[in-house]
């Protein structure tokens, strides 16, 4: 992406994960960064429309419901999540006047108290919508001979759910957590089986090459801070500065490797300015988090970090 975005840009996009407040998230950056456009949800029940007006969210659809019901029946949905953000989209409802804050604080008390609509999990994707976003670049399939399963590796479909054919119900519930984010170990969590069975209701599937297993990913949230960071740093210049840094390290938005978590924050902030500049300086100062989740997951010191990376 370069230069500015064209009035029917697609900005941003990822996947929502169920369990990790990412939603929320996601709709307080936008906020903060008085986007307009409008955000879709697509999700195997539908695909659910989020519009904002410079930031202020003003209208919300899913299913058959608008408003604060599309918003706490949105919330109700614990499958894979991929959205989008297209600028400066715009509709003429309004179903919304209250603040973020209050929306989403009024969506989770109805879903407390059991007013809310139930999610109708009848319903079916939106005709051409699309229930998954996979990284640009897919993971690497191994050898059908030599299906080891790392426990870290992540997972995704090469063929639709349909395309595998009858499958027992320990398959097909594993198999519709699968979205190219989360990991061996946390489809386990997911399941509540153990990693030993995990693997070995996968393992077929990677014979066939149905399922390739690529690299670790770092969260989800370590994306949404990012966004959040580099809009407070850099404006709306900082879609520009993700996507090329993204480019240079062969990653999609939202689908980071932990391998490369570290050469992407540096390229980052070397887009950014000179050293010392402010706004260098400002994103340095805002990273800690961001730097200790690439040190969680990569066992490294910060001494580490700091030393010069040897190509």
């Amino acid at each position: 992406m370069t230069g500015t975005p064209s009035p029917t840009a697609t900005i941003l996009t990822g996947l929502l994960l169920p369990g990790d407040n990412s939603l929320p998230m996601l709709l307080d950056y936008l906020h903060q960064c008085g986007r307009t456009g409008a955000l879709l949800i697509h999700t195997p029940y539908g695909m659910a429309r989020v519009y904002f007006d410079e930031g202020q969210l003003h209208h919300a659809a899913f299913q058959q419901h608008t408003g604060l019901h599309a918003i706490a029946v949105l919330m109700q949905v614990h499958d894979r999540a991929a959205f989008m953000f297209q600028l400066d989209q715009r509709t003429a409802d309004r179903s919304i006047t209250t603040s973020l804050g209050h929306l989403l604080m009024n969506a989770a008390q109805i879903l407390d108290e059991g007013h809310a609509p139930p999610l109708d999990t009848t319903a079916t994707p939106d005709a051409g919508g699309a229930t998954t976003a996979q990284p640009s670049t897919p993971p690497v399939a191994l050898a059908p001979s030599v299906p080891d399963i790392g426990y870290d590796l992540v997972p995704a479909l090469t063929v639709t759910m349909s395309a595998l054919g009858p499958v027992d119900d320990a398959h097909r519930h594993l198999l519709s957590l699968i979205n190219a984010r989360r990991s061996v170990a946390e489809l386990a969590r997911a399941t509540r089986l153990n990693l030993d069975e995990v693997t070995a209701l996968l393992r077929p599937f990677v014979m066939r090459g149905e399922i390739t297993l690529g690299p670790p990913l770092l969260h989800q949230t370590f994306w949404i801070e990012l966004l959040r960071l580099m809009n407070t740093v850099a404006g709306k210049d900082g879609d520009r500065i993700i996507a090329d840094a993204l480019r240079r390290v062969d990653a999609s938005p939202g689908a980071i490797p932990i391998a490369r978590g570290r050469a992407f924050l540096q390229g980052i902030e070397q887009d950014l300015g000179p050293v010392g500049s402010p706004r260098r300086t400002a994103f340095g100062r805002g990273t800690y988090r961001l730097r200790m989740m690439i040190l969680n997951a990569t066992n490294t010191t910060e001494e580490e970090w700091n030393t010069p990376e040897v190509s």
